[in-house]
């Protein structure tokens, strides 16, 4: 029952800590890099991040939790990384084409990953294991009471 508890709070950490604010937040900072596309970036992350969600429940009865939770949390990590090699690369003119693409690049993978794996799964994850947990101690307690 306790690792049950100790594995939900890992994974609701995860999900938390995997940087979806600082994500949201750099979205709004887009109009630096694309002046022209700055309002325009916000409304196509977040109508992609829907689609993903509505794609994810294919997904989990073809590849399965885990196998998503994983993959997940890999191309997360990737996206994070073109998102930060795209800021270290920024010139202060702004003129730069190769920032704007990995910037760009990385939040929309980075979104529409957010939205098939760590987003939706984590909460499947914590339902099930403490579902099984509350059910077990209720049968426990039950049988407590008719003994």
């Amino acid at each position: 029952n306790k690792l049950r508890l100790i594995v939900s709070i890992q994974l609701a950490m995860l999900q938390q800590l995997v940087g979806i604010n600082a994500v949201v937040t750099m979205e709004l900072n887009t109009k630096s890099v694309l002046p022209d596309l700055g309002n325009l970036i916000p409304v196509i992350l977040n109508l992609e991040q829907t689609l993903a969600c509505l794609l994810t429940s294919y997904l989990l009865t073809r590849l399965g939790r885990k196998t998503i939770l994983q993959a997940g949390t890999g191309v997360a990590t990737l996206s994070l990384i073109m998102i930060g090699i795209g800021f270290f690369l920024k010139d202060p003119e702004g003129t730069g084409l190769l920032y704007k693409i990995l910037i760009i690049g990385g939040l929309v993978v980075f979104m529409a990953n957010f939205g098939l794996s760590l987003g939706p799964i984590v909460w499947l994850y914590i339902h099930k294991s403490l579902n099984q947990t509350t059910s077990h101690s209720a049968q426990v307690q039950i049988g407590q009471q008719q003994a």
